[in-house]
């Protein structure tokens, strides 16, 4: 089980400051409040589900000529 985890543990481990630092640092620079950066996290996220599901029924119908 762990050496079917470690990928995922390493992409976690490189994403994690994205939704943990990074949000500090726009609201500390760009006068942004931490609940519109939740938002749009909250937005970009929902939107990346969505386009994962068009994305796999759109290649599950993909029929390849030749």
């Amino acid at each position: 089980m762990l050496r079917y985890a470690s990928p995922e543990v390493a992409s976690t481990m490189l994403v994690t400051p994205l939704y943990t630092v990074v949000p500090g640092i726009y609201a500390q620079f760009f006068n942004l409040e931490l609940t519109t950066i939740a938002g749009l996290l909250l937005l970009v996220r929902v939107l990346d589900s969505l386009s994962d599901i068009g994305l796999g029924i759109w290649s599950d119908r993909w029929v390849a000529r030749g």
